[in-house]
């Protein structure tokens, strides 16, 4: 479900005696996504993220590990390209330790995944890794509080006239 109101998307996956609750968002200007998990139930949930980048068209691709934060690269670099792009994706979680987890009933795990090009600063690669690991529970709920307030003030100065009246109400 998107939840146009502060730009969020909120899942609810259901199975025998287990509810996995999951939320993301994109905070404005961060160059990153956040996404929040936690369960219901009397069961626990194994995780495995895979955080992986596409290959082919002549990509090179790289992955590893520094300080407990994962990250994959990708770069379009030929030389028939006019321009050429890496990006490297870095990946923290908060609540647990590392990409394979258990998720326990109520507990709440963060997964942030921040994403840095050759466009953004020459130093792309260490930028991701340097913005993943600056993250805390913390600075996620600031960041949440003021995606919100960002989305409010988006949709108090917006306007859509459609000329349906009641359509016009949902947005």
């Amino acid at each position: 479900e998107q939840i146009i109101a502060n730009g969020t998307i909120k899942e609810v996956f259901k199975t025998d005696g287990l509810t996995l609750h999951l939320s993301a968002f994109v905070p404005d200007g961060n160059n990153s996504v956040i996404l929040e998990m936690y369960t219901e139930g009397n069961k626990n949930c194994r995780v495995d993220l895979n955080l992986w980048s596409q290959t082919g068209n002549g990509s090179r691709n790289d992955f590893g590990e520094e300080n407990g934060i994962c990250w994959v690269s990708r770069s379009l670099d030929t030389p028939d390209l006019d321009w050429p792009s890496h990006i490297v994706m870095a990946m923290k979680t908060l609540g647990s330790e590392g990409r394979i987890f258990t998720l326990k009933p109520s507990a709440k795990v963060y997964v942030v995944i921040t994403l840095c090009t050759n466009h953004d600063t020459p130093d792309y690669s260490a930028t991701a890794i340097q913005n993943a690991s600056s993250f805390s529970v913390k600075s996620i709920q600031e960041l949440r509080t003021s995606n919100n307030e960002w989305w409010k003030n988006f949709w108090a100065e917006s306007l859509v006239e459609i000329g349906d009246s009641t359509m016009e109400k949902y947005y």
